[in-house]
């Protein structure tokens, strides 16, 4: 009798810990999860300021998927720099402004350059 009741424990457990498995995936995909709260506005300023320059070797690369390479880094230049202006400006904003609530709205189309 002792070990039916340790073998239907241990399969409670498998049962338990398969499911508790299955389920963590879902919980770390969903982005209604996030909390949005001044820090996470600072935190997001602070990664823009001083991460957006590289927004001009992102838009070369870009680039150079869709034409030859003297057009990808002329075009890939101007558009990066473009794209690192706004992004650094858009950091500085953020970074500035992190008590004033619109915590969950990033400037930005994409939050982060990569």
């Amino acid at each position: 009798m002792r070990g039916k009741i340790s073998g239907f424990a241990g399969l409670l457990l498998f049962v338990a810990l398969g499911l508790s498995l299955n389920t963590a995936p879902v919980w770390a995909e969903d982005d209604s999860m996030k909390s949005a709260n001044p820090g996470d506005k600072l935190l997001r300023g602070v990664e823009n300021l001083f991460t957006g320059w590289l927004e001009i070797p992102d838009e070369i690369n870009d680039a150079s998927k869709e034409t030859n390479p003297f057009t990808a880094f002329t075009y890939g230049v101007a558009q990066g720099t473009g794209e690192a202006v706004t992004r650094t400006g858009v950091g500085a904003h953020d970074t500035a402004t992190f008590f004033i609530p619109d915590y969950d709205r990033p400037h930005m189309d994409e939050e982060h350059v990569f």
